[in-house]
């Protein structure tokens, strides 16, 4: 299971049972992070996980980004 925070820009993601498994993201604006130009408001949105098990976050810095299940940034 997977959860965004607008607050501490990033992903988390969770056993069925609530263990907290890994965390990524970061206000920077490089790849792999969700920050913009309006910091007030950074952070991911949404997040769907194909049938590969790769990660899409889309994110309030107008992007879509794809994560490996680890979190690791894949592309943009």
């Amino acid at each position: 299971m997977y959860a965004t925070e607008v607050a501490t820009p990033r992903v988390q993601k969770f056993t069925a049972e609530g263990k907290h498994l890994v965390s990524f993201g970061s206000k920077s604006t490089e790849p792999g992070g969700f920050g913009g130009p309006r910091p007030e408001i950074d952070g991911p949105i949404a997040v769907c996980v194909d049938r590969n098990g790769h990660v899409w976050v889309s994110a309030t810095n107008h992007r879509v980004q794809q994560f490996d299940r680890n979190g690791r940034f894949l592309q943009s």
